[in-house]
Formats: structure tokens, sequence, C-alpha cells
């Protein structure tokens, strides 16, 4: 779970999230693209405002 640290600290609010996976579906799409298998863990994301 280290390794998973420093994401999930930045990753603890709604905004965050969105950002991040804003991000994420730009840069796929920019590389061509049309699919991709995303892994989420929503209890590794309560440590703020989430529940």
């Amino acid at each position: 779970m280290e390794k998973f640290a420093l994401p999930n600290k930045l990753m603890q609010t709604s905004h965050d999230l969105q950002t991040i996976v804003y991000d994420l579906l730009t840069e796929l799409k920019s590389q061509g693209l049309v699919y991709a298998e995303i892994r989420f863990s929503p209890q590794l994301h309560t440590k703020k405002e989430l529940t």
C-alpha cells in the first residue's frame, strides 16, 4: 500500500477526483485510445470530505 500513499493523498475531495478523471480521459483520448479499464477503490478516498 505504500506506493499508493501519495496518489491517495491527492484524491480526497470530489473536486480532486473530478479533475484527475478529466485529465486522465483527456490524456487517453490524445493517445487515440478508445477503451480503458480504470480501477477505483472508494474506501481509499474517505480521509477528508468524502464518505
